[in-house]
């Protein structure tokens, strides 16, 4: 996860919908709520795991507390590519949410359909499944060591045949002048 500042500053001028960033830990998947609280009319940001988060937003809606969730968008750390944390890759999709859509691909502009898709301004685009799933890579150590390996075998094998090469081109000029001092 960002900074605090970072995530602060990002969520209100940039707005995203998903926020995708690596870093060398093991990774997180957050979501960040934009709660509403009806008794001071304050918009807050409030960030949580990803499973807490959907219990958080179903728990808003069905408990009488003044709180409503305004936006929710997931923010995922991918897992460093190291050695050390496994070798993390992830497969990140972003599709057209059909369902959401009416013929021809205009949107919905329903009361579901906005709280479906988390907020008000998402309604006038087409609306965006994000979908995120990681996936163990390899550990790249023996990947490496296979490479500088073969690399190595590559330079030695190319270094034997340029020490063959030059003691045959000389052992070729010298029987030539042995020939011409002979004639």
């Amino acid at each position: 996860m960002l900074t605090r500042n970072a995530s602060l500053w990002i969520l209100d001028h940039l707005q995203p919908d998903f926020i995708l960033n690596g870093h060398d830990h093991v990774g997180c998947d957050v979501t960040h709520l934009q709660t509403l609280d009806g008794s001071t009319g304050q918009l807050n940001w409030t960030a949580s795991d990803t499973e807490d988060a959907v219990g958080q937003q179903q728990h808003s809606r069905s408990s009488s507390e003044p709180l409503t969730v305004e936006r929710s968008v997931r923010e995922v750390t991918q897992r460093s590519m190291m050695a050390e944390y496994g070798g993390y890759s992830g497969l990140f999709e972003v599709r057209v949410d059909r369902s959401l859509q009416g013929p021809r691909g205009v949107p919905i502009a329903t009361e579901e359909t906005m709280e479906a898709l988390g907020s008000a301004e998402s309604a006038h685009g087409p609306a965006l499944a994000f979908h995120y799933t990681p996936c163990a890579f390899y550990n790249d150590v023996s990947v490496w060591t296979v490479l500088v390996l073969d690399c190595i075998a590559v330079g030695l094998w190319a270094i034997y045949g340029l020490y063959w090469l030059i003691v045959r081109l000389q052992r070729q000029t010298t029987r030539l002048e042995e020939k011409q001092k002979l004639q």
